[in-house]
């Protein structure tokens, strides 16, 4: 499959992210919500309904809705490792940005700087462990306390607590469209084996992400 090919199959989705992300009352629901999620509250669907067609609307509702599940991808992926914090992004490649997708452990103010990332064309191999994932198409595990791929946001990182992070990309018809990063708070070493369970559960992921949006893109059509 071509580039081109492949930008009208990724695109609809990365656009899809890309509209809603600075959407104020997506982001104000999503912040009262994650928390609950990583709770693995069961009610979250009935306080979500109530909002619907009155506070929100139908797009934004689904919008929630599908941060969600891929916010289930990212937990998921914390039961695994468990002294990780997930985040999920989906990647551009027509323009080289990067954007927000799911990250339920996280505060939503945490990913600002993506803005400015994309703002100022920095996406690249050497932006961190997701730039180098992406442009590299592989795994990419980093100190964030020693590596140059850190240099411009080592202190955001010291911030939040973090000082490692590992990134994986996944993939569609052979086309980097994401990554799952995964932050730990304590300078560590990541095993071999925790990498390969990493990386099979991704690639389980990916048949639903893509499924998943496939279904919320016919919707909007």
């Amino acid at each position: 499959m071509s580039y081109k090919q492949n930008n009208l199959n990724t695109h609809g989705i990365v656009e899809y992210i890309r509209t809603y992300s600075l959407n104020k009352n997506v982001k104000k629901i999503l912040t009262e919500i994650n928390p609950l999620l990583s709770k693995k509250e069961k009610n979250i669907r009935i306080h979500l309904d109530a909002l619907r067609n009155s506070y929100i609307t139908e797009e934004e509702y689904q919008t929630i809705v599908a941060k969600m599940e891929l916010g289930k991808l990212c937990l998921g992926l914390e039961e695994i490792i468990p002294d990780g914090y997930v985040t999920m992004l989906f990647y551009d490649q027509r323009e080289n940005k990067i954007f927000h997708a799911a990250a339920p452990s996280f505060p939503l103010e945490f990913f600002d700087f993506f803005q400015d990332v994309n703002n100022a064309n920095m996406f690249n191999s050497n932006c961190g462990s997701c730039g180098a994932a992406v442009h590299k198409r592989k795994v990419i595990v980093t100190d964030i306390i020693t590596s140059p791929l850190w240099n411009p946001f080592r202190e955001y990182m010291f911030k939040w607590g973090f000082k490692t992070c590992w990134s994986i990309p996944f993939f569609k018809n052979g086309f980097v469209i994401g990554t799952f990063a995964i932050y730990h708070k304590l300078p560590r070493t990541v095993l071999n084996e925790e990498i390969e369970k990493v990386r099979d559960q991704v690639s389980i992921y990916e048949k639903t992400i893509f499924y998943m949006f496939d279904q919320l893109l016919k919707k909007e059509a």
